[in-house]
């Protein structure tokens, strides 16, 4: 299952205690939080894909893991 479908970014405003400089700047906060959170979680797994690749390269190029070369 893909973690990014189950995490939730959630905050709360009271547009009455938050003057709109300030909301914005909150909002600013949170999507680069979110922004960071998705990029840390890509490169995860761009790190696994490349080892597999790797896994995948080793076993074509060396005529290893079962498979016949001509």
């Amino acid at each position: 299952m893909n973690s990014r479908n189950t995490k939730r970014v959630c905050f709360k405003l009271e547009q009455s205690n938050v003057g709109l400089e300030s909301y914005l700047d909150i909002i600013t906060k949170k999507t680069e939080q979110f922004q960071k959170c998705i990029a840390d979680e890509d490169g995860v797994l761009n790190a696994i894909y490349r080892e597999r690749e790797r896994e995948r390269d080793a076993c074509t190029c060396g005529g290893g893991c079962g498979e016949a070369t001509s």
